[in-house]
């Protein structure tokens, strides 16, 4: 079996360990204390015992529980296995805090329960088995998880939240700052002359320590719509504490907490598609290429409430379209099952028994034009007035029907002029969110970022109209979901600056 050692500086303790009375051993060498194992306890049971606590520090906190569960069924006056199944229920993992001198072991918190620690079930028996020596410490890292749980509710009611949480490798091997952490100081900065609120532990937790900084971690990564792991030397991402952070932001999204693509690395050159412990490819934005920091911009935008909100709606409003389209089509094959019967009945709508009306040279079925005015047999092709092979009351549900389509035309027609902004004839921006778009007659320019790339990320086909004099060179930025463009012939020469090189992928059609 492994040796016992000391957590934070690996110093041998045990010889220390097979002396100890109380069950507690302090090292030498860094002064931590470690509570142990009592000596009657079997080594199948202390077995379960070191692999509940490796499944602890890897962050699996259900087969860590599993593993101190079957410690305490071989041994049920072992203490250290209700403790464990506490740490584990209440998902607290231990990390080596190296800010602290001497290093001590930092208790990190995965989820924050509505339940304080002091009050669970195998904590309480912990501390009942516990000799009055190691009762003093499980009461003090009880008393640890219970503040940095008062803490996180403290930021909770103050009302304070964070946009995009950025994790970054602070300090190098000898002492001094990584390139990682410049990055993402600068980062932070633009975030913040952007306007969102990000979250950057260098500058929004310097001034706290201990069980405070991390309770103010878990808040930021609990608040936090997004996170960008800031990476440009990638065995970075292997360390404990940067690892701790990009996991727990992980499950937040596999527990739908966050959405699915709200983790981003940030790299340089060589792509890193992939995070330690997370399988799949992740999204990535390299901050050698021009356009990086307007890629990243997008990114947290995309993710905020208020954009999370029009998602919503506009997934809302597909919704209900959708509905309305599969409504309209029981109607459809309701009415069909009913033509069906009608013919199947030989019905002759002529004489007042039914809708459809027959021809009089062969029998056929006679069918009404779009315009309503005359009636066509489907077998010969005679044609007479709609009146006399239609009955009256058919007529008028036609009609109807022609009404309700021009009236659902001229609703699409006026939803589209809404989604310009037009001063003085120039068109200032687009705010669709459809597939096609039509510019209204009548604009003579189209202004800067009027189609800016976020704004019309689902825009597939627009059309320009003649009126049009002059476009900027920058109305189309980042358009990149174009695939058809309709626009005047005299503007055939200029799409190369227009589109900035998406003209190989656009089709154009140019009007007089």
């Amino acid at each position: 079996m492994e040796p016992f050692k000391c957590k934070t500086c690996g110093t041998a303790l045990e010889a220390l360990a097979a002396q100890s009375k109380n069950e507690l051993v302090e090292c030498p060498s860094c002064f931590n204390v470690w509570t142990i194992p009592r000596k009657e306890t079997s080594p199948a049971a202390i077995a379960f015992l070191r692999m509940g606590e490796h499944e602890l520090d890897t962050g699996r906190f259900d087969d860590a529980f599993s593993a101190y569960q079957k410690a305490a069924e071989l041994a049920p006056e072992e203490s250290e296995a209700y403790f464990g199944m506490a740490l584990a229920a209440f998902r607290v993992q231990y990390l080596k805090d190296e800010a602290k001198e001497p290093p001590r072991m930092q208790p990190i918190c995965y989820e924050i329960s509505g339940k304080s620690f002091s009050a669970d079930a195998n904590y309480l028996h912990a501390v009942e088995l516990a000799g009055r020596e190691k009762k003093r410490v499980y009461r003090e890292r009880a008393s640890e998880i219970d503040e940095i749980r008062d803490q996180f509710f403290a930021f909770q009611e103050s009302g304070i939240r964070y946009d995009c949480f950025l994790c970054a490798k602070v300090t190098d091997g000898n002492g001094g700052t990584t390139q990682d952490s410049h990055e993402a100081l600068k980062l932070y900065h633009h975030l913040k002359n952007w306007g969102y609120s990000p979250f950057y532990s260098e500058e929004e937790a310097k001034t706290r320590a201990g069980n405070d900084y991390e309770a103010l971690i878990l808040y930021a990564l609990y608040t936090s719509e997004c996170m960008l792991v800031v990476s440009l030397d990638e065995t970075y991402l292997q360390t404990k504490w940067v690892k701790n952070e990009y996991s727990r932001f992980l499950q937040f999204i596999e527990s739908a907490e966050k959405e699915g693509d709200a983790l981003a690395v940030v790299f340089r050159g060589s792509p890193i598609e992939r995070l330690p412990g997370k399988s799949g490819k992740l999204q990535g934005i390299d901050l050698g290429k021009p356009d990086a920091y307007v890629l990243i911009e997008e990114f947290v935008e995309a993710h905020t409430p208020a954009a999370k909100r029009r998602r919503k709606e506009e997934e809302r409003r597909k919704r209900e379209e959708q509905e309305e389209r599969d409504r309209a089509f029981e109607e459809m094959k309701k009415r069909l099952r009913e033509l069906e019967e009608e013919r199947a009945h030989g019905i002759d709508l002529r004489k007042g028994r039914g809708k459809f009306g027959k021809c009089s040279l062969c029998g056929g079925d006679m069918q009404p034009n779009d315009e309503l005015t005359l009636a066509q047999c489907s077998s010969c092709g005679e044609r007479v007035p709609i009146g006399e092979a239609f009955s009256p009351e058919y007529i008028r549900a036609l009609e109807k029907s022609r009404a309700e389509r021009e009236e659902r035309k001229r609703r699409l027609e006026e939803e589209q002029r809404n989604c310009f902004e037009i001063e003085n004839g120039v068109l200032v921006k687009y705010n669709g969110k459809g597939e096609e778009a039509v510019v209204p007659e009548g604009v003579t320019e189209i202004g800067d970022h009027s189609f800016w790339g976020s704004n019309c990320s689902s825009l597939l086909r627009l059309k320009i109209p003649s009126s049009v004099e002059k476009i900027s060179s920058v109305a189309f930025l980042h358009c990149y979901s174009l695939a058809v463009v309709t626009l005047p012939k005299r503007f055939k020469w200029q799409v190369g600056s227009l589109f900035f090189g998406m003209d190989k992928i656009i089709h154009f059609i140019y009007t007089k």
